[in-house]
């Protein structure tokens, strides 16, 4: 209905900038707090009325009337905005409506990155039709693996990304059929040999979240590091899916606790030579420190004794030893990768003074190892200068 304005006389005046009370006043739709964007949807159960909106969050679309805006579809908001919305049969105006949607401003996920939903990009569709809803891109198909396709999504770079995770509800008109979906990556070349897919079924699809994922590091014969996404189709005909998001997802490495203590921290210290996350000390244990490593992580442990002490062992809490991969016995240093929670001791002892004038007692005797002279003495052993052999 196009909107009739006079600009006769106040006697001659049709229309009434006054709210008619038999026109229902419209019903602004959408999440009034949003991160990326919102689609806002507009509703008035009134025959015969039309819905005009504005979103400077000031002028009445009432008293704008030559400017406002019909509503005759969902808009996107993508940064806060207030929209007045009434609505108008020919001759009489409903109260104003006013929403306001507010964006917020949230610490930037370095893991994760997402993807507009804008409908000028998934516009495009094969025996399909996709249109603009409340809580995503609504698209229903026609034949089996009809498709909405995103003919204007740029090529993008997915070296340093794991997965794109397309979150999908609202499944509809199966009949009972087993839903299938499936999303296409395809690279820079544009050819259908340099694709990857993922694929999503459910024998009882409903409208609960779904999350179809597209693993960019599965087996394929091609290498995809720079790609755009093509296309996501459907199957059975007459099926009917919302994408509520899509989204770039790079999955951490599982995360282990290690555990470092000493003996007794006036012999010696322990020092984490590659630094990681120090999450706090154990009150149950002293000295004692614990760090969160990533699975896979080397770890590089160094024992340092203080003068007058030795380093003697490490000592492990764990049933099993982790794998080590190198010991430096002139440094005193382990490393090893982690593979579980590690709890580790590095144990320190006085150091064993060397033995002058070796008088042979009851209590010390000669050994002879491979050819070498050993001095044993107090079920210790000595080397001929006199220092202690670990």
């Amino acid at each position: 209905m196009k909107k009739i304005f006079t600009f006769f006389a106040a006697a001659l005046m049709s229309v009434s900038l006054f709210a008619d009370p038999n026109i229902v006043t419209p019903t602004i739709s959408g999440d009034t707090e949003f991160t990326d964007s919102v689609i806002v949807t507009m509703s008035c159960p009134s025959p015969d009325a039309d819905i005009y909106y504005t979103i400077d969050g000031v002028t009445d679309p009432k008293c704008d009337c030559p400017d406002a805006p019909e509503y005759r579809e969902p808009i996107v908001i993508r940064e806060t905005t207030t929209i007045k919305a009434a609505a108008y049969d020919g001759n009489d105006w409903s109260d104003v409506a006013e929403v306001t949607f507010t964006k917020k401003e949230v610490p930037a996920d370095p893991n994760r990155e997402y993807i507009s939903l804008d409908p000028s990009v998934w516009g495009w569709g094969y025996n399909s039709v996709s249109e603009a809803v409340e809580g995503g891109l609504q698209t229903t198909v026609y034949s089996d693996w009809g498709a909405v396709s995103t003919g204007w999504d740029p090529i993008r770079d997915l070296s340093e990304w794991d997965k794109i995770v397309f979150e999908v509800s609202h499944m509809d008109g199966c009949d009972g059929e087993w839903f299938k979906l499936k999303a296409y990556l395809r690279d820079e070349s544009e050819s259908e040999g340099n694709q990857m897919e993922g694929m999503l079924g459910l024998d009882a699809p409903d409208n609960e979240l779904n999350y179809l994922v597209i693993d960019l590091h599965q087996d394929k014969a091609c290498d995809i590091t720079k790609a755009r996404i093509l296309a996501v189709q459907c199957q059975p005909t007459g099926a009917t899916f919302t994408i509520s998001s899509v989204y770039l997802l790079k999955e951490e490495a599982p995360k282990y606790h290690l555990t470092l203590y000493v003996n007794d921290s006036t012999m010696g210290s322990v020092e984490l030579v590659n630094a990681f996350k120090h999450t706090g000390p154990l009150e149950e244990l002293e000295p004692l420190a614990v760090y969160e490593v990533a699975e896979g992580d080397t770890v590089i442990l160094r024992a340092t004794a203080n003068e007058g002490f030795e380093f003697k062992e490490w000592k492990y809490a764990n049933e099993s030893n982790p794998e080590w991969t190198a010991y430096d016995e002139e440094l005193d240093e382990l490393t090893f990768v982690m593979t579980e929670d590690v709890e580790i001791m590095a144990e320190f002892a006085e150091k064993s003074e060397g033995i002058e004038n070796i008088v042979l007692t009851e209590k010390a005797q000669k050994v002879l190892v491979d050819g070498v002279l050993y001095i044993v003495r107090d079920n210790k052993l000595f080397n001929v200068q006199g220092a202690q052999v670990k």
